[in-house]
């Protein structure tokens, strides 16, 4: 399956719209690293249940219409090319039908002898009308049950055995049917997450993959200041502790993570209105910001906002 021109189309939607790939993280609260991975065409970071509502909230930023985006890669994922990704020079064009004969070759006549008429002969008139043997048809009792004794037909449901045979008939179709409705079993029930538990399930995925640091703690040797992030709603942070370790989580609603370092934590912050920030267990006030996106310097004596990373 080749995602390319899927992801393509959402990454030049976004780019059109002038939204950044940070804003657009943030925006539809998924981790950068599987931004970026979607925009590359690979959309296999997570199940497939996940993926899709990534792609209907990133195409209703970008502009695009959720269902023909989610319609499209249904298709991708079937094997099949939707139609305004196939190019102009391989679209299929019906040859041309050649004449036959040559310009300008002309066909010998042919001769065709009529056949004689066949003669028909006139037809016979019968001079004696058919009678039909209604006498013996009336007679036998077998063909339309016929009653000598009153001179009519007697009726289906004059006999009994046919009054039962009906009956016993009726009964054996309405116990089939009985059977056939109540043998089905019940329908499964399709149960959809809500969007902020596939988020947390994003986020456990993410701690779990290789070269991921797991736990809620990263601690560097000799480490003197600590700094913990609560989140009050969903945001994502990429930190660099003492300008060489680095790392990239997502935080939940009402969850928390701690770092530990030795001089101090660079933190670039999606969705910052969400965040508090706590160092050596004293929360502090952030500096004043009008953007979403900010990036702090953290250290023993406080945290300033880091203008030049802006």
């Amino acid at each position: 399956m080749n995602f390319t021109k899927l992801s393509e189309e959402l990454k030049s939607a976004r780019e059109a719209a002038g939204i950044s790939p940070e804003q657009m993280a943030s925006t539809i609260k998924i981790d950068p690293v599987f931004l970026s991975r979607m925009e590359s065409g690979d959309f296999t970071f997570l199940p497939d249940l996940y993926v899709k509502s990534f792609i209907k909230e990133y195409a209703k930023n970008a502009r695009l219409d959720p269902s023909k985006i989610i319609a499209k890669y249904e298709m991708l994922k079937e094997g099949k090319v939707p139609g305004d990704y196939i190019p102009h020079s391989e679209q299929a064009h019906q040859p041309r039908q050649e004449q036959s004969a040559a310009p300008g070759a002309e066909s010998e006549p042919v001769n065709v002898k009529p056949e004689p008429a066949a003669k028909t002969e006139p037809a016979k008139v019968l001079k004696e009308p058919v009678q039909a043997p209604v006498q013996k048809v009336l007679a036998d009792d077998s063909v339309l049950d016929y009653s000598p004794d009153t001179g009519s037909r007697k009726g289906f449901f004059s006999k009994p055995a046919n009054i039962a045979a009906v009956i016993i008939g009726v009964i054996i179709i309405a116990a089939g049917v009985f059977i056939l409705v109540n043998s089905g079993g019940p329908e499964p029930i399709v149960v959809e997450k809500p969007y902020d538990e596939v988020l947390e399930d994003a986020a456990k995925q993410r701690h779990n993959e290789p070269g991921n640091k797991s736990g809620d703690e990263i601690i560097t040797s000799g480490d003197s200041l600590k700094v913990t992030f609560s989140a009050i709603d969903s945001a994502w942070i990429q930190t660099t502790i003492d300008a060489a370790a680095t790392d990239n989580f997502l935080l939940v609603p009402f969850s928390s993570k701690t770092l530990k370092a030795k001089e101090n934590v660079r933190a670039l912050i999606g969705n910052s209105y969400v965040i508090k920030i706590s160092i050596n267990d004293n929360e502090l006030t952030l500096p004043a910001i009008t953007r979403n996106v900010n990036t702090f310097l953290i250290s023993k004596s406080g945290i300033v906002l880091d203008t030049l990373a802006q």
